[in-house]
């Protein structure tokens, strides 16, 4: 495999949400300040605005700093002797390994829109009730009724801002026409634009296994070091060139070790 081929960040297309939603929250805190500036008066939501930009921008940036560094690690691993097997699957078997993401992906956008949506109708509708709850039922069902149609309302925008990027992201991967490389070793793995390496502690590969069809997967269950709000264990899948099924077969056992 040529090492010379460029790697490409690979967080690049789960960071548009991130920039989509700190651009959202940048133009709204320039509207606010705006109004308020020829209002002469002051606003907490401006202030909240601008702390969602801050942090949004904040872990944009923090993950493209860890995306670069980790381009680095990938090609120092694939211009080294340590992977066992390497290949670079054919314009054929990339279509179909596209096609197939795009697939199971295609749809996840409504589901991320509604459910955005009705979780922030939902908080809307319970800060409202609570507000209202101290004047009496009537004012407390008023209050949650303008509750919920806010946070429906801002649901709706928010989740349409993340559906419509994440869908972006993922029609943006459909049209990379340019087949990718997976390189195999003893407890590193580069796929598909994803890399792991075992440190043997905190992280390191549990088990391995091919799964015959068309085409056959290469299935690897990896333990993760300590991540917040992330799974301890992935399972990755990993289409494997019909070139290259019986060299796969034959680093199976010392894969994870």
């Amino acid at each position: 495999m040529n090492t010379k081929t460029h790697i490409r960040n690979p967080y690049r297309l789960g960071m548009i949400p991130l920039i989509g939603l700190t651009a959202l929250f940048l133009i709204v805190t320039i509207l606010i300040y705006g109004v308020n500036r020829v209002a002469l008066t002051e606003s907490i939501w401006g202030l909240i605005a601008l702390i969602f930009t801050l942090f949004f921008g904040l872990i944009s940036v923090i993950i493209w700093i860890i995306g670069v560094l980790q381009v680095r690690r990938i090609k120092e691993y694939l211009a080294s002797e340590r992977p066992l097997v390497r290949w670079t699957y054919s314009s054929a078997e990339w279509t179909q390994i596209r096609d197939a993401i795009w697939q199971d992906q295609r749809n996840d956008w409504a589901l991320q829109f509604g459910c955005l949506t009705a979780l922030l109708a939902l908080a809307g509708l319970l800060s409202g009730l609570m507000v209202g709850a101290e004047d009496g039922f009537i004012s407390a069902l008023r209050s949650g009724v303008i509750g919920f149609l806010v946070g429906a309302l801002a649901g709706s925008l928010i989740g349409a801002l993340v559906a419509g990027c994440n869908y972006l992201a993922a029609t943006s991967a459909r049209r990379d026409d340019k087949p990718q490389s997976v390189a195999l070793g003893i407890g590193e793995i580069y796929a598909n634009g994803r890399y792991f390496k075992a440190d043997g502690i905190r992280s390191h590969i549990q088990n391995s296994k091919l799964i015959s069809g068309n085409p056959t997967l290469l299935e690897i269950q990896l333990k993760m070091p300590p991540r917040v709000r992330m799974p301890a264990e992935e399972i990755w899948q990993i289409p494997v060139s019909s070139a290259w099924v019986q060299k796969v077969e034959e680093i199976l056992p010392v894969l994870a070790l």
